[in-house]
């Protein structure tokens, strides 16, 4: 881009930077709305987030190996089954839990195998339950019959204090199985006017393994484990859980389509700052080139101007005459010119060198008579001249020459 180019643009380039500038001070400045979503991922900092709870995993088992699984658990647990030694633990946080055959087929072998898996979901699949004998059943009654937030009390003896309560949620979910399931605890529900049980978490040996469900995911997202009392759920449902070498995250069974990881172009747009750098690059090149384009064309070729070529004729046939000693007709054309130039300024025709004349041009010229007599009788006396010298030239042309410029 030329310097030409901003000289000539200066005003539009400034009208432009102020309106980017301008867009990034009211998206800065402006107040951003609370995205009340739920996504359960670890990397949303929403209230229905979970970046809390994954940032806080190092604290609660400083000595787990945590990774992250965004495929199905079917390739997750086939690609790190050889890397992770010891005991682990799936942990599964989602609005519902639908795995297709292959990916419950080989969770259940990783329970099997002396691993733990905890999920909670608000809805699970049909066929995961019934494979484990369990049935998920719903009550709208209990929520919509009382305007209070529900309590979450435990069964077990060892978490005991104040109950969470949560006024979100739309429908009590829970698990309909008897102690022959081998339940070791589940919680309850307390509502204002009565106390009604209902196995909304439990716990059970599979395998060499034990699996851990229950129905309140957003008891573990940002909003919930940031409360002052809501606190307790994720606390005391997650301190039921020891003695594991590696953990694994999901972040593939999520609300919405699965992630892809891995394009840069996808890193960038997920930083507020670097999304508006880009957005700004583009439309910024975007505008250059229309601009550019409609300004630039093909090189102009120099045109030279037209040229007078009437004075250099009148000098090269001048000089032609001069040098030819042809001083009768250079005076003749002289003369010519002079009758014209009375003509067209003084509407005088037919002029004649005498006194009427000279007496008519000195009353339109101002001039005095006698100057323009002796003008006139010097070109009556050339003219009756047979022969013409070089200086009567140049008298002649004098005396014609100071007329003009006193006219």
């Amino acid at each position: 881009m030329s310097i030409a180019f901003f000289e000539n643009n200066k005003k539009s380039i400034l009208l432009i930077g102020l309106y980017f500038l301008m867009i990034v001070l009211i998206s800065f400045f402006w107040p951003k709305e609370i995205d009340w979503t739920h996504s359960f991922s670890k990397n949303d900092t929403k209230p229905y987030g979970a970046n809390v709870l994954y940032e806080s995993l190092p604290a609660l088992f400083p000595a787990l190996e945590i990774s992250v699984a965004d495929r199905p658990i079917y390739n997750t647990i086939n690609d790190n089954i050889g890397s992770l030694d010891g005991k682990g633990i799936y942990m599964i946080f989602n609005r519902n839990f639908y795995p297709d055959s292959l990916d419950m087929d080989r969770l259940l072998r990783f329970v099997e195998n002396g691993n733990d898996v905890f999920i909670s979901a608000e809805t699970m699949g049909f066929a995961w339950l019934d494979t484990l004998g369990i049935k998920e059943l719903s009550d709208y009654e209990v929520v919509f019959r009382n305007s209070t937030p529900l309590t979450v009390g435990f069964y077990d003896e060892g978490l005991n204090g104040r109950n969470p309560r949560f006024k979100d949620l739309q429908t009590i979910r829970h698990f309909g199985c008897t102690d022959e399931t081998q339940t070791r605890y589940a919680t309850s529900w307390l509502t204002r006017d009565s106390t009604n049980y209902f196995k909304q978490g439990v716990q059970f040996g599979y395998g060499n393994g034990v699996i851990h469900m229950n129905s309140i995911p957003t008891g573990y997202t940002n909003l919930h484990v940031l409360d002052t009392i809501n606190y307790l759920y994720a606390e005391r449902t997650l301190a039921l859980l020891s003695n594991y070498d590696y953990l694994i995250w999901d972040e593939y069974y999520k609300i919405g389509k699965p992630q892809v990881h891995g394009s840069p172009l996808r890193e960038i747009l997920l930083v507020p700052a670097f999304k508006w750098a880009y957005w700004i690059t583009l439309i910024s090149t975007l505008l250059y080139i229309i601009f550019h384009a409609k300004r630039k064309q093909r090189i102009i070729p120099i045109i030279e101007p037209y040229k007078n070529n009437n004075k250099e004729y009148v000098e090269t046939v001048g000089s032609l005459y001069y040098n030819t000693s042809s001083y009768k007709s250079i005076i003749d054309k002289k003369l010519l010119y002079f009758r014209e130039y009375i003509y067209k300024n003084y509407k005088i025709s037919d002029l004649e060198y005498n006194d009427i004349f000279s007496e008519m041009l000195s009353e339109k010229t101002l001039l005095d008579k006698f100057e323009i007599k002796e003008l006139f009788d010097y070109i009556n006396d050339i003219q009756s001249q047979e022969k013409i010298t070089a200086q009567m030239l140049k008298n002649v042309t004098q005396k014609i020459n100071n007329f003009y410029n006193k006219a």
